[in-house]
């Protein structure tokens, strides 16, 4: 139904694309809502249908923010749509956010889902979480681990490999889904998307693999925490 109400789900990771993993929560949406799932540059079908070469051109916040803004452009367009819903996840909420206020006047309002604000902040905040955490736990394992990354996340650029250890811990932990220690439930989800083939699922991984180092230097340099105020509803 054209005149539903629309969203664009600006996926995290980056390249943790959601089009083949959103079957199981999705649906329960498109009774209401016009339901748009983009696979940024650098993941997912975007990734196998231009090539690593052409993607690789696209991955910085500004160029994906430029490419977000003529996506939503183009929905506007084939759908009859005057504004849109913006949902930004993780680190979509980066690209999702910068769209929004570039472009304020098409936008009927914006969810933020654990959103990225400020990405050092952020991993200072978990990484002293985690230590705690493990000390109660008495996880020598865990502790030996997260101290060898001190001082975290730093000053400097944050190395792709320390963030792979805290996120492994946080997921043991159950704060990537509660109450479980893994995400198996969610990675294998995309093998039963209608959407999705074998070669779709096979470039999720390596989107991720190819866009988390390239966009690193432009996430550690994210501050929307000096937003003082939007011209749309903010929902979080």
């Amino acid at each position: 139904d054209k005149a539903n109400p629309v969203i664009i789900y600006v996926h995290g990771g980056p390249g943790a694309t959601e089009m083949g993993r959103s079957w199981p929560y999705q649906q329960g949406w498109e009774d209401w809502f016009t339901v748009v799932q983009w696979d940024q540059p650098g993941a997912g079908k975007t990734l196998r249908s231009g090539g690593e070469a052409a993607n690789r051109a696209h991955l910085s916040r500004d160029r994906m923010t430029k490419d977000l803004l003529e996506l939503i452009d183009h929905v506007r367009g084939r759908l009859g749509a005057r504004k849109v819903i913006l949902l930004g996840h993780s680190w979509g909420n980066v690209i999702a956010l910068d769209a929004a206020m570039a472009r304020p006047g098409v936008v009927a309002a914006y969810v933020g889902v654990g959103p990225l604000f400020s990405l050092r902040a952020n991993e200072a905040a978990q990484y002293e979480a985690l230590l705690k955490a493990a000390a109660e736990r008495k996880d020598v394992a865990a502790l030996a681990e997260l101290k060898a990354l001190a001082p975290y996340p730093g000053d400097g650029e944050i190395p792709f490999a320390k963030v792979n250890v805290v996120r492994k811990w946080v997921m043991a932990y159950g704060g990537l889904a509660a109450g479980r220690d893994n995400a198996d439930f969610y990675f294998r989800a995309a093998r039963l998307s209608p959407l999705y083939d074998y070669a779709d699922r096979l470039a999720i991984d390596q989107g991720g693999q190819l866009s988390v180092p390239a966009l690193l230097p432009d996430m550690t340099a994210v501050d929307h925490t000096k937003l003082a105020a939007t011209t749309f509803p903010v929902f979080r």
